[in-house]
């Protein structure tokens, strides 16, 4: 029988169809009854599946504030809809009686196996993984030039931003714009840990470089808005940044006013809002100053 999950009460047949609609639910229904889900792993929060249709799917369901959420690189999952494939994975994790159907080891005993290895097993098998996974690749690539966890070489990471951008073979392994984000979303997490750990000048300096590679090589690559998700999510990186960091404001608001006019991706749009909080009264009077010349 499976463990509590915190999907318990959130992940159900009626939340599934109040998500997808009778069409879609139904052919979810067929793909779980087809046995097209394969590599079902359900741990915490998260359940991870393959599904076979025109092409191997990618599929997570997972927990979200009381809510069930949600993401499929199929077409459909990539303009944000509830597919039929997460159907067919969110009705194989259900299974019938309540039993997961994600075979005979669980990801509960494989974390209490990797508990009980070696650390040079483990650093193997991180690294073999790492070969074959481009986003924990990337990450770990970018914890690497912490230069051993201690103050950041700002110019190891940003080589590292570059690799991760535009690595050497160029975008042409990349399946989809929603695969490429899953790339680069490893830059986020790896500038987010930045701040956590207390480094938060180095996030905000990071941050706006991740942002100005990504809009000069990444943007003719954003078929369908994945990319400029990214973007998103590294602007709320570099506004948290400022905040813990405090940087000069005056300084600050003439990066971000110079970036919102001569920007093509809205980044920082409406900053002199946004940032408020960061500038202060003479950083807000520069950027107004600014404005009013513009």
């Amino acid at each position: 029988m499976r463990l509590v999950n915190r999907l318990d009460g959130i992940l159900n047949r009626d939340t599934l169809l109040g998500l997808t609609g009778e069409r879609y639910f139904e052919r979810g229904v067929e793909y779980h009854l087809d046995g097209r889900v394969r590599s079902l792993a359900a741990h915490g929060g998260t359940v991870a599946a393959k599904v076979l249709g025109t092409e191997e799917y990618r599929v997570r369901l997972w927990a979200g504030n009381g809510t069930l959420d949600y993401s499929c690189d199929c077409p459909l999952g990539m303009d944000g809809e509830f597919c039929k494939h997460c159907v067919a994975v969110g009705l194989a994790w259900l299974g019938e009686g309540g039993v997961v159907s994600d075979g005979p080891v669980t990801m509960d005993e494989v974390r209490a196996y990797l508990e009980g290895r070696e650390k040079d097993e483990l650093v193997g098998i991180i690294v073999e993984q790492a070969m074959e996974d481009d986003r924990l690749r990337e990450r770990l690539l970018l914890r690497a030039a912490r230069r051993g966890g201690g103050a950041p070489d700002t110019s190891a990471l940003h080589q590292a931003i570059e690799q991760a951008v535009e690595p050497p073979g160029g975008y042409r392994d990349h399946r989809s714009p929603w695969d490429l984000a899953r790339k680069l979303e490893s830059i986020v997490e790896s500038l987010a840990d930045l701040l956590k750990e207390g480094f938060a000048a180095e996030a905000v300096e990071s941050s706006e470089y991740a942002m100005s590679q990504i809009e000069e090589k990444a943007m003719d690559h954003d078929a369908d808005g994945s990319v400029s998700g990214v973007l998103e999510a590294l602007e709320m990186v570099h506004h948290a940044a400022c905040l813990e960091a405090r940087p000069d404001p005056v300084a600050l608001a003439r990066r971000l006013f110079e970036w919102e006019m001569s920007g093509h991706y809205d980044s920082f749009y409406r900053g002199v809002e946004r940032y408020a909080d960061v500038f202060g009264e003479d950083g807000l009077a520069e950027y107004r100053r600014l404005a009013g010349e513009e």
